[in-house]
């Protein structure tokens, strides 16, 4: 079961009071639409019997206070239908305020975290060889539900058979992307190899970057490295980045895309020890 918002209290509210507004107008109306037997001619009233014309004459007279009661009841629910819609709707105005700043303080970490990343000394360009001896044995890491997608808020990212699929021209920041946080996996003092192998289809302007770090949300971390954004090929390629497990065992491996034409699948997500 979802769980109840706030947000969905003001619609209650609101809701509430649209229906006492409209029943403000609904019970005159429904008073008014009907006669209650006060076009009966006085010739046709003598037609009745004593009991049938006690009766309508007494039925007259309780709806003769009808209108003052009606008119009671209509202001009563006019007054308390505009207090609960001025209620609602503050509220709905707040919490949407509230939400707008959550989501602009959202988009300035994100963004400093990018622009962290971009101007690191730690990134190295498709071209730097690894060339130390791979030593242990290769962590897989599987493409499933574990990872998250657009943790930037776009819509660019979905997992098939597998891999990782990237399409889309926009998305909320300059990029987004999915990821996945293992904790724990990597010795301290250690050298990883930590590759992924990509491919696009043809005519495709999306880029791609694979970008780890150690933050994990646990303290101490301080270690970042990503390659450069670029296009894979259409035959496919494995790209892949030197981590060292500096601070903890801990590694965030990150999938970007930086929207564009076209379609960048990702697979094979390795780790190496060194």
């Amino acid at each position: 079961m979802s769980q109840f918002e706030y947000t969905d209290l003001n619609k209650f509210f609101v809701s509430i009071g649209v229906f006492l507004i409209g029943l403000t107008f609904i019970l005159p109306w429904l008073f008014f639409r009907e006669n209650f037997d006060l076009l009966i001619k006085s010739e046709d009233l003598k037609t009745y019997t004593d009991t049938a014309r006690d009766i309508l004459i007494q039925r007259q007279r309780i709806v003769f206070y009808f209108p003052i009661t009606i008119l009671i009841i209509s202001f009563i629910t006019l007054s308390v239908g505009i207090f609960f819609c001025y209620k609602g709707i503050k509220g709905w105005i707040k919490a949407d305020r509230l939400k707008q700043e959550a989501n602009q303080l959202s988009n300035k970490m994100a963004t400093q975290e990018v622009e962290k990343i971009s101007t690191s000394n730690n990134i190295i360009t498709d071209d730097e060889a690894i060339d130390d001896e791979e030593t242990g044995t290769p962590i897989k890491i599987p493409i499933n539900n574990l990872w998250d997608l657009n943790h930037w808020g776009s819509d660019v990212a979905s997992i098939k058979n597998g891999k990782m699929i990237f399409m889309g021209t926009k998305t909320r920041l300059e990029t987004d992307g999915s990821n996945i946080s293992l904790k724990d996996i990597l010795q301290i003092g250690r050298f990883y190899k930590v590759s992924c192998f990509v491919k696009s289809n043809p005519n495709t302007t999306g880029e791609f970057q694979l970008w780890c770090h150690d933050n994990i949300g646990i303290d101490p971390h301080g270690f970042a490295k990503a390659i450069l954004y670029t296009t894979p090929s259409v035959e496919g390629e494995r790209c892949s980045l030197k981590f060292e497990a500096k601070f903890n065992g801990n590694i965030r491996v990150h999938l970007q895309y930086k929207p564009g034409q076209g379609k960048i699948e990702a697979s094979d997500v390795t780790i190496i020890p060194l």
